[in-house]
């Protein structure tokens, strides 16, 4: 049994990099994030915090979203006399458990980026329409223009390691230029986030 991977999830309305990027950039317009300096003024540790209890939301938000979805699943395929004893084979556990790491790893990546950018341009509208632009519409333009870069680009590298390789990129390759293009991005936000003023 193979489970079908999501496809295009970078078109879902309800994509991991937005509400991270307008999470971030909102507490600058907010003010709060000044008033969390003052109780942890150490700004690596509170952003390692934050980190955290964002990647830590995301992945209880999918987990949760997968569990509701199999119920419904196996609810419909019962009331239509559907056969599900391939899905609890364990083959068909195998293919879930592998098809669900490989999604909670891809929104890891989109919430890490979303992070970042909105640390960098501080505005939850201009970090959500910057991010959806170039995940959506800049890279599809270098995509048809230079085929090869498809292997390369963040968003298409995030979007194969979700359906678990393509045809363009295998899973390994995706994972990894993903991994080094997220430890270069948290280490420029560090820096940022450590030495820039935090006026409002």
């Amino acid at each position: 049994m193979r489970v079908r991977r999501p496809e295009r999830c970078r078109q879902d309305h309800h994509h991991p990099y937005a509400p991270r990027s307008a999470q971030i950039a909102g507490e600058y317009g907010l003010g709060t994030l000044r008033q969390l300096l003052v109780r942890q003024p150490r700004r690596p540790v509170l952003l390692a915090g934050k980190y955290l209890a964002v990647v830590t939301f995301m992945v209880g938000a999918v987990l949760f979203a997968s569990v509701v979805a199999m119920g419904v699943s196996f609810g419909l395929a019962h009331a239509r006399h559907i056969p599900t004893g391939a899905w609890v084979s364990s083959a068909g556990v195998s293919d879930l458990t592998r098809a669900l790491l490989d999604l909670v790893l891809a929104v890891i990546g989109y919430a890490t980026l979303g992070m970042a950018v909105g640390l960098f341009l501080r505005s939850s509208v201009f970090a959500v329409v910057a991010g959806f632009a170039w995940l959506l519409a800049v890279e599809s333009v270098i995509t048809r223009v230079v085929a090869s870069t498809s292997g390369w680009l963040p968003g298409t590298l995030l979007e194969t390691v979700g359906q678990g390789g393509t045809a363009t990129a295998s899973f390994s390759h995706a994972l990894i230029i993903s991994v080094v293009y997220l430890v270069a991005v948290g280490i420029a936000t560090t820096i940022v986030f450590a030495r820039k003023d935090v006026t409002a």
